[in-house]
């Protein structure tokens, strides 16, 4: 062999090197491009597959707020039959509602409220509330006639604390609105 093939021989083995080199280079970056895909691919389905448990979720609860709707409307239905089938006096009529009321609502208690004069006085009542029952209280002081005066729901969390408000009764009863109609 001589000179000039042996140097043919180590300039071809050296751009041999020089190109596996360079070939190795791109695998690399191309492997960590493929990593880095697939990385962000896993992100995605990931997000998607947590979006679609947290749409199921969603749906779930909705679920059980549309069967608890159900089921209180087809309580007030019953009640509305009861009461228009049955041959009930306005007492009775009173005491049913506010006992409906109660088990609808998983209240404590419930009291229904008729204005007489300058004073609220406490027709039927039934759970906490039951030992206000036939008692009147001053009307413009009540909670209640926050209520009728101004169409909608009133909540107070400390009726103590309320100066336009008597907390006597009130520390155990709030009125109930519905459908922007004020009932007491």
């Amino acid at each position: 062999m001589d000179i000039v093939e042996g140097a043919k021989i180590r300039l071809s083995a050296a751009a041999y090197q020089l190109a596996a080199s360079r070939t190795r280079r791109i695998i690399d970056s191309l492997c960590l491009a493929v990593l880095a895909a697939l990385a962000l691919v896993y992100r995605g389905v990931h997000r998607i597959l947590m979006a679609r448990q947290e749409a199921h979720r969603i749906a779930a609860s909705s679920d059980a707020a549309l069967l608890e709707d159900a089921r209180r409307m087809a309580q007030i239905i019953e009640t509305q039959q009861e009461i228009t089938f049955g041959r009930y006096d306005f007492g009775a009529v009173m005491d049913i509602v506010v006992k409906r009321i109660m088990e609808i609502t998983h209240a404590d208690g419930a009291a229904l409220q008729i204005i007489a004069g300058d004073t609220l006085v406490c027709k039927a009542a039934c759970g906490v509330a039951e030992q206000h029952s036939g008692r009147g209280f001053e009307l413009i002081t009540s909670l209640s006639y926050q209520c009728i005066r101004e169409n909608q729901m009133q909540s107070y969390d400390d009726t103590e604390a309320a100066d336009s408000i008597s907390g006597e009764f009130c520390k155990q009863i709030e009125p109930f609105s519905h459908s922007g109609s004020s009932l007491s």
